[in-house]
């Protein structure tokens, strides 16, 4: 059945030839991790066991986006602290 939607929609040229439930189930992994979600959050909703489990979405996902998240929640914590000394 799910192969038979992803033929379809393949054919229809909304999704990429050879769509999978592994490569869905990859991709929701790459994005939880590019949304800056914690390993043990994205192992609850990967239903992952092991930490190893989890890892595998870390090497593919964009590192850039990781950094931009961390540089701006640093400087949203310090501008909370400058707000908090006025």
């Amino acid at each position: 059945m799910i192969h038979k939607l992803a033929t379809e929609l393949a054919t229809k040229k909304k999704v990429k030839p050879g769509l999978n439930i592994h490569g869905l189930r990859h991709s929701l992994g790459k994005e939880l991790y590019d949304l800056g979600l914690e390993r043990e959050a994205r192992k609850t909703v990967m239903a992952h066991e092991s930490d190893a489990a989890s890892k595998v979405y870390e090497r593919d996902g964009d590192r850039s986006k990781q950094a931009d998240r961390a540089v701006r929640a640093l400087n949203r914590q310090h501008l909370k602290i400058g707000d908090e000394g006025t």
